[in-house]
């Protein structure tokens, strides 16, 4: 059998999602664990909203990576980018994939947009010969060949860097807005959108 981790700051919700669809799907081929570099106990919403699929994680603990350093793992996943830049080095051979998801735990809005009812926006980036950094808020991103962006759209700003384009530059992206008829209307933050702008300013980004 195979051994897979999911890691991602605390433990919370990312990797004990992706660690639960991984042991319904792949329970039967693979050992399967999650782990953060910091521990911040299961979140409620997401053993909720797992439940809507009929995949029970309550029982799920959360744990710090460190726990596993002996074990030998084929596959380590990371799911956030904060994850992928802090994790404590330990010895492996595990093939490496990462992929970040903006953190469920800091989703705001009612319940319902919380839960999902608002849907989510994902940019898929296919292939690439230079990089073209996807901005959400007031942080950047970028995003790899063959890997997924997601932002909620009722409570993210999305927007790319400006960059100058040569004449054999490109990005192939597919976007992909999936959204339930009860999206809330969009309200703008004019504080955030100032700052924002600031942040872009900083950047050295005048538009």
């Amino acid at each position: 059998m195979k051994n897979v981790l999911v890691l991602c700051t605390g433990n919370s919700c990312r990797s004990q999602i992706a660690h639960g669809y991984l042991k319904h799907f792949y329970g039967d081929h693979a050992n399967v664990y999650s782990a953060g570099v910091e521990t911040h106990g299961v979140n409620p919403k997401a053993i909720a909203i797992m439940k809507e699929d009929h995949i029970d994680i309550s029982h799920h603990t959360s744990n710090n990576v460190l726990e596993y350093k002996d074990i030998d793992f084929d596959y380590v996943i990371t799911v956030c980018d904060h994850a992928k830049e802090v994790c404590p080095y330990f010895p492996s051979n595990a093939e490496l994939f990462h992929y970040n998801f903006p953190d469920p735990a800091k989703a705001k809005g009612t319940e319902e947009e919380v839960s999902g009812g608002a849907g989510v926006v994902l940019t898929y980036q296919l292939e690439s010969n230079v990089s073209w950094q996807v901005g959400s808020n007031k942080e950047l991103y970028t995003i790899p060949d063959n890997g997924i962006f997601m932002l909620y759209p009722w409570q993210d700003y999305h927007w790319r860097t400006i960059r100058e384009w040569k004449e054999d530059d490109f990005v192939k992206v597919l976007f992909f807005e999936m959204l339930t008829p009860n999206v809330p209307p969009v309200v703008e933050d004019i504080k955030l959108l100032e700052e924002i702008k600031n942040f872009r300013r900083d950047l050295g980004e005048n538009k």
